[in-house]
């Protein structure tokens, strides 16, 4: 975003304060304002007090402005939000109030024409973006940028550069399918491709997961999602506190097994054979001594 107009004053508290930030940022920052003096940009937004509401929104909102240009025609030094990554306060909104009011579930708080229009600044265009890119690294997070109307192939590219960027650049087939998200979190996640589309499953939502074939179709409560990959690629990525392999064909989420026996475990009413290499690693996961399980295997 860069600054535009006005909406109210600052206290004098207020503006020494932010003037500091802002001089501070200039002069940590001197290869994006080459040839541009703080003396003189000091100087213009004394003389124009109407800028520091906008400056002020922008450093509240984590923006951290900075001067980027100066505009020979209206003599003015134009700020740009310079913050590595997208700003919290930007965050998950959409572009503009159609869009805005055509989510009818979950919608967002605000839209980003809206925001800045109430900030009195102005959105970047996609040359301003480009321009900005020239003086550091900005928007690290950023995958890809889609601009509507988008087709299905400009979408599918966008995807294909997350999975890459987060299977650390290999291209298998596996990586390619599925994607472990947001690892050690509580908001854990697999990313499972169906044909084409991506379907995030939350890891505690999963109950079990199949292998038939070529495919393997992951259960939750309320969805099958089947995906080409091999359960032993999904073996891998799911944490072993939370999942065991108990057959060639089976992992089963330890949370949702609700009996056993020496030969199977169940799932509420649905039963799953224990694979004979695997059933010393399944009693031992479910803490239960070799006596039992032998014993009782034999009857």
């Amino acid at each position: 975003m860069k600054t535009q107009g006005n909406k109210t004053k600052l206290s004098a508290e207020e503006q020494s304060a932010l003037l500091g930030t802002l001089k501070s940022r200039f002069e940590k920052n001197s290869n994006r304002h080459p040839g541009i003096e703080w003396a003189s940009v000091e100087s213009r937004l004394q003389s124009s007090p109407e800028k520091w509401w906008s400056l002020y929104q922008m450093e509240q909102t984590g923006g951290e402005p900075d001067v980027i240009s100066y505009d020979e025609n209206f003599g003015e030094f134009i700020f740009y939000d310079c913050s590595p990554e997208s700003p919290k306060g930007h965050r998950s909104v959409c572009y503009d109030r159609a869009a805005q009011e055509s989510r009818k579930k979950y919608p967002p708080a605000n839209n980003a024409v809206d925001m800045a229009a109430e900030m009195g600044i102005e959105l970047l265009s996609e040359q301003d973006y480009l321009e900005l890119q020239k003086f550091g690294p900005f928007d690290l997070n950023v995958i890809d940028y889609l601009l509507k109307p988008i087709s299905f192939g400009r979408f599918m590219q966008a995807v294909e550069k997350f999975f890459m960027l987060h299977s650390n650049g290999t291209t298998s087939s596996t990586t390619s399918e599925i994607l472990l998200h947001n690892q050690g979190t509580s908001d854990e996640c697999l990313y499972l491709r169906e044909k084409n589309i991506i379907h995030k499953i939350p890891l505690h939502e999963i109950i079990y997961a199949e292998s038939m074939g070529d495919n393997l179709t992951i259960y939750t409560s309320d969805r099958e999602i089947t995906s080409r990959i091999t359960i032993s690629a999904v073996e891998k990525l799911l944490p072993q506190q939370n999942f065991i392999r108990i057959h060639r064909s089976f992992i089963v989420s330890l949370k949702h097994i609700t009996s056993f026996s020496p030969v199977s475990v169940f799932i509420g009413k649905k039963s799953f054979s224990i694979g004979t290499s695997y059933r010393d690693s399944v009693f031992e996961k479910l803490n239960l001594n070799g006596d039992w399980k032998a014993g009782n295997a034999t009857k």
